[in-house]
């Protein structure tokens, strides 16, 4: 509300943000934005930004797999009992 928005408005938005996100990143996004001139602005660049790191570190893990793929080898082990297999 601090921001300018009605009461409505304000907890439509935090409801928003629980439903894509959950009750902690919310928590934690709204106490980041505590004196921020645009706390809005703010928080949805924090999500932007989590989004974008999200996309790159899915896009590296698919390029090593494809790399693995080409090669025709297996890939590393994802789990403890992969890794016993493979010794």
């Amino acid at each position: 509300m601090a921001a300018g928005k009605s009461r409505n408005q304000a907890g439509a938005l935090i409801a928003k943000w629980r439903r894509e996100h959950g009750e902690r990143w919310t928590n934690d996004a709204i106490v980041s934005a505590a004196g921020k001139a645009d706390p809005v602005s703010w928080i949805e660049g924090r999500k932007k930004s989590q989004v974008a790191d999200a996309d790159e570190a899915f896009a590296a893990s698919r390029a090593t797999a494809e790399r693995y793929r080409r090669m025709a080898i297996p890939g590393p082990p994802t789990d403890q009992r992969k890794l016993e297999a493979h010794a």
